[in-house]
């Protein structure tokens, strides 16, 4: 499923041949990582719009300056409950399925990565579809589910991010809960797809 990219050097901005190189690559394995950058974030955000127009999320963190980079850290803490770290993402989830039109891919930059621990792990939906029996493909189409926008750390009352009655001014509310095939094609490669796999 993965692929790794080597010989790119991400400090200048990326042509239009390692554009459509790259695009391939990921169209083709669904996952791909660019190895040993060390570039900040204006390079990372000039690389990134070079695959489309970033999402800007203002109730989640972010590098300053940059608006569209989010942050993930180990150092985040608890700022509403006991100040306990706070791990962003730890139950699985899939970015964006919640907003009426999802990201088409997700990037990272780690930074600082642990030896142990702190992965960030994917499943490949279209091998996932194509396992299934005939019989169990049958009732999936057609078929639709809600998905919503609810971080656990609210449910537990502690958090990280921006008080409540901010965040309901800056989360738009077409983004909170939208209905969604079960099944879809990938405009571009025209495999059968799920949310979860971009």
């Amino acid at each position: 499923m993965a692929v790794a990219a080597e010989g790119c050097d991400l400090h200048q901005p990326p042509g239009d041949n390692l554009i459509a190189a790259l695009r391939r690559a990921l169209l083709d394995h669904q996952v791909m990582c660019i190895r040993d950058q060390t570039i900040g974030p204006a390079e990372f955000l000039t690389a990134i719009q070079r695959f489309g127009e970033p999402e800007v999320r203002p109730w989640i963190l972010h590098v300053e300056g940059f608006p569209a980079v989010t942050t993930l850290s180990s150092e985040d803490r608890d700022t509403k409950g006991d100040g306990g770290r706070l791990v962003a993402g730890a139950t699985w989830h899939s970015d964006d399925t919640f907003m009426a039109a999802p990201s088409a891919l997700t990037a990272l930059h780690g930074v600082v990565v642990p030896e142990t621990g702190g992965d960030t792990e994917f499943a490949n939906l279209y091998a996932a579809y194509d396992a299934l029996p005939a019989p169990m493909k049958q009732p999936l189409d057609g078929m639709k589910a809600v998905h919503m926008m609810k971080p656990d750390r609210e449910d537990a009352g502690r958090g990280r991010s921006i008080a409540p009655e901010v965040r309901a001014r800056q989360v738009p509310p077409w983004c909170g809960r939208t209905r969604k095939p079960v099944v879809r094609t990938h405009p571009e490669t025209r495999g059968a797809d799920a949310p979860g796999n971009r």
